[in-house]
């Protein structure tokens, strides 16, 4: 998202999450895209990268209550823009240095696939996924590569001995004709 570019921001949220904020949240993107007329298409997909992520971020704050403190000083945050032709999520929170791993494969698998795979990929995973402690099968992540009209762009930075930030970004372009 480079400062060249005109950006209008559709939601912005830095703070505590839990699932009232998730539905807060909905219920704000619900009304933004009302009055903006935004298709109905394109909110839904707005819509599921927003609950996808905030879901996840909410089901791993677990992780968090060994650094009660750090959690205070640093909060999650979700951006949804439209810079130029298209509209980018943007979601930042705080992760486990041990989860980073892990993540980075799935996520650098999925940017491997195309949409074909990516739907087949997901289809199997419904049925066949085993599921984690946490109650996922990674079809978040796959659900959110499945929408994104790029591949995951992701970053992670250090933080702190324990933990680093997590920052994801996907792309849509809201003219792109459907497969």
């Amino acid at each position: 998202m480079g400062s060249e570019n005109k950006q209008d921001i559709i939601l912005k949220y830095k703070g505590p999450l839990d699932y009232d904020k998730i539905g807060d949240l909905i219920s704000t993107l619900k009304r933004t895209m009302k009055k903006r007329g935004m298709a109905i298409s394109l909110y839904k997909k707005l819509l599921t990268l927003m609950i996808e992520s905030l879901e996840n971020i909410v089901r791993y704050s677990a992780s968090y209550l060994p650094h009660r403190d750090t959690y205070k000083k640093y909060q999650p945050e979700i951006c949804i823009c439209l810079e130029n032709d298209s509209y980018i999520f943007r979601v930042v929170n705080l992760m486990e240095n041990a989860d980073i791993v892990p993540l980075q494969q799935k996520m650098d698998e999925l940017n491997n696939l195309d949409q074909d795979q990516l739907k087949a990929l997901y289809k199997n995973t419904i049925t066949n996924g085993k599921f984690s402690d946490k109650g996922g099968a990674g079809l978040g992540i796959i659900e959110m590569a499945k929408i994104s009209d790029e591949k995951l762009h992701y970053t992670f930075s250090a933080f702190n001995a324990e933990q680093s930030e997590f920052q994801l970004l996907l792309r849509i372009y809201p003219n792109k004709v459907e497969e």
